[in-house]
């Protein structure tokens, strides 16, 4: 008898520590496990705390998310997306009578959907003298995780346009997920991780032969970044950048200073660069205290940030003075080999000698041509 009430009290005892170490598991709010991690941003670094701050600054970041136009860089092949609802036969794109003669300009739209294409739509604007706006073409409903090549292709008018697309959840197409938009076989625009919504607006002009065309009004924007949401299409380098919310009568500025390297710049996303072989970056900049053999310089990547070749550079003796803004500043460059699946990266980077030599970037926009 005392065995057997031995043998009970045992099999209790296990009983209760199996119970006690049984989890739950969180469902999240798409109805997915969750991981309960927070979603990690762009990092915020400290200001230096013996340098003295402009009278003028405002440092508080923007609490709406930035965007990030991140490309991606190859076809999803792992076991972890389900095709649920895999079409059996590919999907027929939009058509304007695509064997038709074209006098204006074709324009091609690219979807890769995530696993909630139901958030993704898109539209096409024609903006007329005026302000008017005419709806060209949208298009929703989207099946999930499927490549649409082609989901719109048509011929233009020329005149001024608008597209845009949109996620009601507010992070994109999900990576590996993307959309590419182009005029003409340029790109126009294609990213990933747009948040809600992305806007591209560009002119068409009549039909053009391109062995007459010339090259110079064939720029096309890639990116576009006034950081007024924050760092959005770049990325600090280290201790040495801070963002501000404002200073010196503009809005959005990123500060860069000292001479550390990639700890002393901003350096900007994958930038996908289409068929264009030749760049042209245009930013505006306000030096502060920096002395005669002080500057900074324009530096580009093309294999994905590993290495970096310096372009141009600019010393406060010769190129500019302190205490003004200067806008417009533009720089053209060919790289001598491009690999078009790492693509793009630049990025500015102060040459200065102390925390005290400062440079201010207000807006950066980068142009392809091919």
């Amino acid at each position: 008898m005392q065995l057997l009430t031995s043998n009970l009290l045992l099999f209790a005892s296990i009983a209760s520590s199996t119970a006690g170490h049984r989890q739950r598991k969180h469902i999240g709010i798409r109805g997915v496990p969750s991981t309960n991690s927070v979603p990690s941003r762009a990092p915020v670094t400290t200001f230096h705390p013996t340098r003295p701050a402009y009278n003028d600054e405002s440092s508080s970041f923007p609490t709406n998310s930035p965007t990030y136009n991140v490309m991606p860089t190859a076809t999803p092949t792992s076991d972890s997306y389900i095709y649920s609802n895999f079409p059996t036969s590919t999907p027929t794109a939009f058509s304007d009578s695509e064997n038709a003669k074209c006098s204006g300009q074709h324009l091609k739209l690219d979807i890769n959907t995530d696993f909630y294409a139901c958030e993704t739509s898109w539209t096409l604007e024609r903006i007329h003298t005026g302000g008017t706006r005419e709806t060209v073409k949208e298009g929703s409903g989207y099946l999930d995780e499927f490549v649409y090549d082609d989901v719109a292709k048509l011929c233009l008018e020329a005149g001024e346009y608008e597209f845009n697309i949109y996620d009601t959840f507010g992070d994109g197409v999900s990576t590996p997920g993307y959309y590419f938009l182009t005029l003409d076989g340029t790109l126009l625009a294609g990213s990933s991780d747009f948040g809600f919504q992305e806007t591209t607006q560009f002119t068409v002009v009549d039909d053009v032969d391109s062995s007459t065309r010339d090259s110079s009004t064939n720029w096309v924007q890639l990116i576009n970044e006034d950081f007024v949401n924050g760092f959005g299409s770049f990325n600090s380098g280290g201790s040495n950048i801070k963002y501000y919310a404002g200073v010196k009568d503009r809005v959005g500025v990123v500060r860069i200073q000292d001479g550390d390297g990639m700890d002393s710049s901003v350096n900007s996303n994958h930038i996908f660069v289409g068929t264009s072989t030749t760049f042209k970056v245009v930013f505006s900049y306000y030096a502060y205290s920096m002395e005669s053999t002080d500057g900074f310089c324009l530096d580009y990547s093309t294999d994905d940030g590993t290495s970096w070749h310096s372009e141009k550079c600019w010393l406060k003796l010769n190129d500019f003075e302190n205490g003004s803004w200067y806008d417009d500043t533009e720089v053209t460059f060919t790289p001598s080999a491009l690999n078009e699946t790492d693509g793009l990266r630049v990025r500015l980077r102060c040459n200065a000698s102390s925390i005290y030599d400062d440079v201010l970037v207000d807006s950066v926009t980068v142009y392809g041509n091919s």
